[in-house]
């Protein structure tokens, strides 16, 4: 048996039969943050005791200075917000812009025991770093000897399909997924660790969550490159299925950035933890309440025109989950193109609805479509029913019941 210490105030735990571990380390956090207007509702007191918990007693948690702002400000700000925690944390600090004092203050921080800077590739018009920020940095961590860690996502995109998505009338959590594909990761993931092989400095890769990311890594450290990569728990157990939840709240709280993804991606995930591509699993912890991810809710062109209603609604959401055409579009498809729910085989993950049209079974079934064919809800040419070999031709000049195949002539091949 475990004697106790003499002169010390401790408690022995008999753990005899039980698993004894030690305490988890999580690598991204963001504690009563500041961010789009609002802040982070758990603070380092709550979210620390949290953690502890289910077991986690260390949080790194990141120091994020605004554009003009003082590293060195921004560390005194997040330390004091700090002195409340319930257990023990380290900082990561973000560049968000470069000057000489950016300089400065890394070295300073350097010799407080920072080692790894953090480089948002997104949030245009905020917080995003661009190359000539990333080349300055990484250049200054190599004389630090210090780590760049990277949020991979390139904002110049994000904010063109933004406006795409938001200009053809989807506002709702649907669209966030649309303006944040795997490729803007995987381009951004890949931009990052090139240049941090030309300039000589590890790179560290946060959040990573698709399959077109995740690759970039493993093709850097096939070439013998100091690249890490991370990976969400959320991202490994939750898909984008969720934006298209019925109720706003569920599928509001599953917005995030990098967002869920298709499950194809997670077998990707999975993969390059048990393989060591990937190292290390965090939660990327960023609390904020339903009333907060309500602030955009009611915004210009949040409602079906016909309806009145959010264009996610049940009768008109199915469709609008492939994006395929703007919800002004879609309402009169789905309305004036009715369809049993029989007339196609829908999988069961389809959505349910009231009533199906034919373009919502389309999409439930994820039959590929043509633009002009979308228009007017109607099924790629490929995919509409064909004919059986012997049956009768529809008069040529016949109406054509709509997903009717066009009248041809009989033409026999020898094979």
């Amino acid at each position: 048996p475990i004697e106790k210490p003499a002169g010390m105030d401790v408690e022995v735990i008999d753990a005899h039969g039980c698993y004894v571990m030690p305490g988890g380390i999580d690598p991204q956090t963001h504690m009563e943050i500041p961010f789009m207007g609002t802040r982070g509702i758990d603070d380092f007191y709550s979210g620390l005791a949290a953690a502890q918990t289910g077991g986690t007693t260390m949080l790194m948690d990141f120091v994020i200075p605004g554009k003009g702002q003082r590293l060195m400000e921004a560390w005194e700000s997040w330390n004091d917000w700090a002195s409340k925690a319930a257990g023990d944390y380290s900082f990561h600090v973000a560049v968000t812009w470069w000057d000489d004092t950016v300089k400065e203050d890394q070295k300073t921080l350097s010799q407080l025991g920072v080692n790894s800077f953090k480089h948002f590739l997104a949030y245009k018009g905020a917080i995003m770093a661009d190359d000539e920020i990333l080349v300055n940095s990484f250049s200054n961590c190599a004389e630090l000897g210090c780590m760049a860690t990277i949020h991979a996502e390139n904002g110049e995109i994000i904010s063109h399909l933004q406006q795409q998505i938001f200009d053809s009338g989807i506002t709702g959590p649907e669209g966030h997924p649309a303006s944040r594909p795997p490729e803007v990761e995987g381009e951004a993931t890949n931009r990052a660790i090139r240049i941090a092989e030309m300039i000589g400095i590890p790179v560290y890769i946060v959040h990573t969550s698709s399959r077109d990311a995740m690759e970039a890594v493993a093709a850097a450290r096939a070439r013998g490159q100091v690249a890490f990569s991370e990976v969400l728990s959320q991202h490994l157990v939750v898909d984008d299925s969720m934006y298209f939840h019925e109720d706003w709240r569920v599928a509001a709280h599953h917005v995030m950035s990098p967002p869920f993804r298709n499950k194809k991606h997670q077998e990707s995930l999975w993969n390059a933890l048990t393989s060591g591509t990937a190292q290390t699993t965090a939660t990327d912890h960023c609390s904020f309440s339903t009333q907060q991810k309500e602030a955009g809710k009611n915004v210009r062109g949040s409602r079906c025109r016909r309806h009145d209603r959010p264009p996610w609604h049940a009768r008109c959401w199915p469709g609008l989950a492939l994006y395929r055409t703007a919800a002004t579009r879609m309402c009169p498809c789905l309305h004036t193109l009715p369809l049993p729910a029989s007339a196609l085989p829908l999988p069961a993950s389809a959505p349910s609805a009231p009533s199906h049209s034919l373009f919502s079974a389309l999409a439930a079934c994820r039959l590929p479509t043509t633009r002009s064919s979308a228009r007017a809800g109607l099924p790629h040419h490929s995919q509409r029913h064909r004919r059986p070999r012997g049956s009768a031709v529809h008069p040529v000049g016949a109406r054509r019941q709509p997903g009717q195949a066009h009248a041809q002539p009989v033409r026999r091949r020898h094979l």
